[in-house]
């Protein structure tokens, strides 16, 4: 009898456990995000795109960062002195671990700027960090705490270059120990208030929470980005409760989540103008600017906008920002839809109808498909004869291998600082990944770069003019479209905002799970 007491002793202090455990396993807050697709890096200076925007800023740390109005606030650094227009001294917080557990320091700061990453020309991340940071002349080490960074030319966006995520401060001793850069780049080691759990390729990214942060702690255990590329499907997932949150929903679906109880829609524009690119190199046709500016004469951007967006975003005056302040430019007048101005040009480079490429995804960008199939009409209309093309991934639009026979491809501008050396200059400047890639090329553009990069307010002003004609109304690189809007739907219980970017911040204070 006293075994058999035993044996139930034992079974029923096992049941206990294992039902504690059990009850543990569902306290724990996990929120799972459907989105079209996924980074397929998260080293913040490994690529900048959308996808990766996203979910940089959960895992990975700034020295500061800039808030919405504009205020410049602390982060891994706990303050900083802009001694010149080149040169800037951080002070670090002294509480911070990385999730490997090592302390920061200047030695992370150091890897993190420095050569072996991004600032030679054969570091994996250099092409990515110079586009949007800029390379250091010298990065000092004055104390443990303490660094001095110094560029070789003034910057008039210096103090601002250390707030984006490709600024990002990496753990130096996890770096120094990797076993390959590809290894790296999808499980790497930061100091957010997440660390990278899981990494399935092409399938899920999954964060947890970083107990050690040094901030307040993530309102969430996990957070599960899975990859649905159609939006039926993401939808359908949202309001099965399959997703607590969905990305890129288009406005004629918003009646299908907001008619159920339980579930709303978010978002809105972003900072980021929708744009197309034209390949000038690969595609022998559009050579001629009369062609590429006949592209953009036939696009009624207007009607775009109303119809898939019901008027929701807004056109803007070319690749630029009303936040840019002075350095907009409201009296420009970029290329407007006039179809009798596009048939001219191409009866003057004796266009004769030759086909030209127009590659896109399954709304990377949101709308993506349907604007594609819009702006092929809006072109035929006009004798252009474009055959629109339907690609799996970036690989076989971006590449330099995937070039042969490329003409057109989708692209957006993010502003990244509310400056136009961060958007129109960046993306078609001599730094920029179409002229890196050969793809377009202007020296008269590349001359005004050098101007918009100095600290004369009214010289960079006039360079943004120049910048802005040359690139719709002279020689198009491409042209803009729409402001790029992101739209979300939600379960009631994530009480969650987006802001005006393609991050989802899911840090304390910014998300809350109700039960």
């Amino acid at each position: 009898m006293k075994k058999i007491l035993t044996f139930l002793l034992i079974l029923i202090t096992a049941a206990s456990v294992f039902a504690g455990g059990e009850n543990e396993k569902k306290s724990e807050k996990v929120l799972r995000v459907g989105v079209p697709d996924n980074p397929v890096y998260l080293d913040p200076a490994a690529k900048d795109d959308n996808v990766g925007m996203r979910v940089m800023g959960n895992i990975h740390e700034t020295l500061i960062e800039v808030t919405a109005d504009g205020t410049i606030i602390p982060r891994l650094a706990e303050k900083w002195n802009q001694i010149d227009a080149r040169t800037i001294e951080f002070t670090l917080r002294k509480d911070v671990v990385s999730h490997a557990g090592f302390p920061l320091d200047a030695d992370d700061v150091l890897v993190s700027f420095g050569a072996g990453r991004v600032k030679n020309p054969e570091d994996p991340g250099y092409d990515f960090f110079k586009q949007y940071v800029g390379v250091f002349e010298s990065i000092e080490k004055l104390d443990d705490y303490t660094v001095r960074l110094t560029k070789a030319e003034d910057d008039p966006l210096l103090i601002l270059r250390f707030t984006y995520p490709v600024s990002g401060i990496i753990c130096g001793d996890s770096y120094k120990a990797k076993t390959s850069w590809e290894d790296w780049m999808v499980h790497p080691v930061g100091f957010g208030p997440y660390y990278v759990d899981e990494f399935k390729p092409d399938e899920s990214i999954t964060f947890k929470k970083f107990d050690d942060y040094y901030g307040d702690k993530a309102p969430v255990d996990v957070i599960k980005y899975i990859v649905v590329p159609e939006m039926a499907p993401r939808i359908m997932g949202l309001l099965s409760g399959d997703y607590d949150l969905v990305t890129e929903v288009m406005p004629d679906q918003f009646s299908t989540i907001e008619k159920r109880k339980g579930f709303s829609v978010s978002g809105g524009p972003i900072n980021n103008v929708r744009v197309i690119i034209y390949d000038e190199v690969a595609s022998p046709v559009l050579k001629d600017p009369r062609v590429r500016l006949a592209l953009n004469y036939s696009i009624d951007r207007e009607l775009i906008s109303n119809t898939l967006f019901k008027g929701i975003t807004e056109v803007p005056k070319g690749v630029q920002m009303k936040n840019f302040g002075k350095m907009y430019i409201d009296e420009f007048k970029p290329v407007g839809f006039n179809p009798e101005k596009a048939k001219q040009l191409l009866k003057e480079a004796g266009y004769n109808g030759e086909e030209i490429s127009y590659r896109y995804m399954v709304d990377y960008y949101t709308g993506e498909v349907a604007t594609a199939q819009i702006l092929q009409q809006m072109w035929a209309d006009v004798g252009l004869n474009v055959k629109i093309e339907l690609k799996e991934n970036w690989s076989q639009i971006e590449t330099d291998e995937a070039a042969e026979g490329r003409g057109i491809i989708n692209w957006s501008a993010t502003a990244v600082f509310p400056d136009p050396l961060s958007q129109i200059a960046r993306l078609y400047g001599p730094n920029g990944f179409f002229q890196e890639h050969n793809m377009w090329h202007n020296d008269n553009f590349n001359k005004q770069f050098e101007i918009i990069s100095g600290t004369d307010p009214a010289a960079r002003r006039e360079a943004v003019k120049k910048m802005l004609d040359i690139s719709e109304n002279q020689d198009p690189p491409g042209t803009y479209l729409y402001l790029l809007p992101v739209f979300y739907g939600q379960s009631d219980k994530v009480k969650w905002t987006p802001i005006v970017s393609h991050f989802m911040d899911f840090r304390a204070g910014s998300l809350e799970i109700v039960e």
